[in-house]
Order: C-alpha cells, then structure tokens, then sequence
C-alpha cells in the first residue's frame, strides 16, 4: 500500500519585533568561569570582551560603550587577576547622533558593592521613584497635551503625535473652549440687550415704565 499523502503544514506566523525602548538593569556578571584556560597575559582583555558580550545579548544592541572606572575595576588586579565577579549597570539609550547606524546603545558602568550574596537583576528607578519607562510615558504625556493646545490654537509647525492620551486631551480642551463660547455668548446677548435699553436715555425709559 501506498503512503498516505502528507497534509500540507501551515504557514508559522512571523513575529512581530517590539521596538527597543530605553531601559536601566543591575546585573551581575560570573567572571572567572570564562577564564578558564585563558592564558594569564589575556586574562583582562577577555574580561572586558566577555562583559561586551553579555551587554549586547541581553541589551540586543551592537553599540557597546564601556566606563572608564568599569574598565579600571577589571584591570585593578593587574592583567592575570581578574575580579571573579562584578556588578554592571547596563543602561539602554537612545542614539543622539542622527547619522549613526545604530539607533540604540548600551552603556555599561560599574556599581560597587560589598557582597554578591542574594544579588538578583534589578530595574533602576531614578531619584523621583520612576523607572525609565515610566518617565517616557510622562514625557509622551505632557508631548501630547503641549500638541493638542498648540492644534487647538492653530499654532505654526504643528506635528500630530499619534497618542490615544492626546486625542483624549484634544477632546476634553475642545469641549472646556465650546462651554466658554456659549457662557460668552449669552453674557454677550444680556449686555447687548441692557446697552439697547440705555441707548434710548432716561426720558425714553420713563415712558415705558407703567
């Protein structure tokens, strides 16, 4: 007998790629498991590449800077003893330079501490309690209420942010800018009314009273 024909397999759907956003990690990176068979004169070099390394994994970005006082950490021993572990802050930013290939990029910098016991990855709020992700949806907040007034008043250079929360903003200004219209507009008809009724003098007035 023959084989029974096989079912045509469904086509995988392909994943969708999330856009990188700025982000601040404590990590603690395990040094002397890659210096294992390393010769002693290269010891620090490979340091400093396996830390490159690990930021661009767990960053997902190529552009890797690391800080002057991280690379004295590594190389304070000397170039054969390399600290067994070390604590990096690995901060993900937006690329200023406009020409640059790369639109995000990882600064490693080092954080002292006195032990690496019950050490876990950690997110790094900022002075105010806020974490980075935070602060950009505040940022794209006041971004979206600055744009919907500037629209409203039909300001030059206007720029639409595509924001839900902006919308919602535009919506709430328009509706507070007709309700001031419409209590102007009958403190307008009571005022013209009362300056018709004065323009006719205080004879005309007399006349018409009973």
């Amino acid at each position: 007998m023959g084989k029974a024909p096989k079912e045509p397999k469904e086509p995988k759907e392909k994943k969708v790629i999330k856009p990188k956003e700025p982000v601040t990690r404590d990590h603690t990176i395990h040094l002397h498991k890659h210096m294992q068979g390393i010769a002693f004169k290269k010891r620090a070099p490979r340091a400093v590449r396996v830390v490159r390394q690990f930021a661009s994994k767990v960053m997902g970005t190529k552009d890797i800077r690391i800080d002057t006082k991280l690379n004295k950490f590594l190389w304070s021993n000397g170039i054969r003893n390399v600290p067994r572990r070390v604590r990096v802050r690995l901060s993900r930013k937006r690329n200023e330079d406009e020409e640059a290939k790369e639109k995000m990029f990882t600064l490693v910098q080092h954080v002292p501490v006195e032990s690496f016991k019950n050490l876990q990855t950690e997110n790094v709020r900022d002075e105010n309690g806020l974490m980075d992700k935070q602060r950009m949806l505040l940022s794209r907040l006041s971004v979206g209420l600055l744009a919907s007034l500037m629209k409203l008043q039909g300001c030059r250079g206007y720029q639409p942010v595509d924001s839900g929360r902006a919308k919602e903003d535009l919506r709430e200004v328009q509706r507070t800018k007709l309700s001031a219209e419409a209590r102007l507009g009958s403190l307008g008809g009571a005022a013209g009314r009362c300056s018709a009724a004065d323009e006719g003098g205080p004879a005309e007035l007399l006349e018409r009273a009973p």
